[in-house]
């Protein structure tokens, strides 16, 4: 079957990177609030507090660190199809999408490093003028997930390293070898491979 879930909201976006793609100094902040059903119908009642935060620090000519959080927190009658889901390349590397990794409310972080190995460079093909650039990273994620009638929210996380690929239109190749589960001691790691496009 099918759920119909009305939406309406709104909200405020400030960007002062100095590019939206690949970006070096600057930051970009959305702060968004949302109803969804109740009032406007629908099988679902609740509100939607987001706040998304990018945030990007040049440390030299090609070092750059790189901070992001995402922040969700949704009170009221939520359908277990509409929780939070955490696991792979845009949410917390090594980690697949496994049946408890869920919650209602999440807070996503990361803190990378990038080197920049290849600069911004021009090449042709097939007539037209593209570029590509490489970039070597490493960093951490964590994953905060909870319900609404927990009081403890769940801590997954892990480390990472990989190569970053620049390139028009999608912005960049993210493959990335993460080790998670952290939080559960050396006895309890995994690994796992991750390939995304564009900013986390």
């Amino acid at each position: 079957g099918r759920d119909n879930i009305p939406k309406v909201g709104f909200g405020l976006v400030l960007d002062t990177r100095e590019q939206a793609a690949n970006a070096h100094y600057g930051s970009f902040l959305e702060l968004r609030w949302s109803q969804f059903g109740g009032p406007l119908g629908g099988p679902a009642d609740y509100q939607e507090w987001l706040l998304d935060y990018r945030g990007y620090l040049s440390l030299g000519e090609r070092h750059i660190l790189h901070l992001s959080t995402l922040g969700q927190y949704r009170p009221g009658k939520v359908a277990p199809y509409d929780f939070f889901h955490v696991g792979g390349a845009n949410s917390i590397r090594a980690y697949g999408v496994q049946p408890g990794n869920y919650g209602q409310h999440e807070i996503l972080g990361t803190l990378e490093y990038r080197y920049e190995t290849v600069r911004r460079e021009p090449f042709e093909l097939w007539g037209d003028n593209l570029y590509y650039g490489l970039q070597w990273v490493a960093g951490t994620d964590a994953a905060w997930l909870w319900m609404s009638d927990d009081s403890r929210p769940r801590l997954l996380s892990s480390v990472y390293a990989g190569l970053h690929i620049l390139l028009p239109l999608i912005e960049r190749v993210r493959i990335e070898l993460g080790i998670g589960q952290l939080e559960q001691g050396s006895d309890a790691l995994i690994y796992g491979l991750s390939i995304g496009l564009f900013e986390k």
